[in-house]
C-alpha cells in the first residue's frame, strides 16, 4: 500500500498528483504545470494533448479505501469549480507558458485516487462557469 494513514494531508496530497500525473502521461498527455497557484485558485495539473489542440486543467481527489462511494458532482463543490475556471483563465491569459495554449480548446477533467492509485478519471467533469471562463 503506497499510503501511510500517518502522512500528511500534503503528502497524500501530492502522491495523489504523482499518480495521476504518472496516468495523464502514460494516457499521451504532457503534463504542462504541476499545482499552478494564483490569487483566483490554483490548479492541480494542466496537461495537453497537441495532436488535438487540447489543453486540460485536472482536479485530484485522494480518497481512503474504506471511504464510501461518491457520486462526481459530490466531489468538487462549485466554489472549487469556480476557483478553477478562474485559474485556468488566468493561465491560458497571463502567463507565458498559457499563450502557447490560448487557441487550444479547454477541458476540465477530475482524477479520483485511493490510497496513491487512480481509480477514476471524469473526462469534461464540468463546464467553465455560466459557460464562461471568468477572471
Amino acid at each position: 500500500m503506497l499510503f501511510d494513514r500517518n502522512k500528511t494531508s500534503y503528502t497524500k496530497g501530492f502522491l495523489a498528483e504523482r499518480a495521476a500525473s504518472l496516468f495523464l502521461e502514460r494516457s499521451g498527455y504532457k503534463i504542462v504545470a504541476h499545482r499552478f497557484k494564483t490569487k483566483y485558485g490554483e490548479i492541480d495539473l494542466i496537461a495537453a494533448d497537441s495532436t488535438r489542440n487540447l489543453i486540460l486543467f485536472i482536479e485530484v481527489k485522494e480518497r481512503h479505501a474504506n471511504s464510501i462511494a461518491i457520486r462526481d458532482g459530490e466531489v468538487i463543490s462549485y466554489k472549487q469549480i469556480k476557483r478553477n475556471c478562474n485559474a485556468a483563465s488566468y493561465f491560458l491569459y497571463c502567463t507565458d507558458s498559457g499563450v502557447v495554449y490560448i487557441d487550444y480548446t479547454a477541458r476540465f477533467d477530475l482524477v479520483i485516487t485511493i490510497d496513491g492509485v487512480v481509480t477514476k478519471y471524469v473526462k469534461n467533469a464540468w463546464d467553465t462557469v455560466d459557460g464562461d471562463m471568468i477572471f
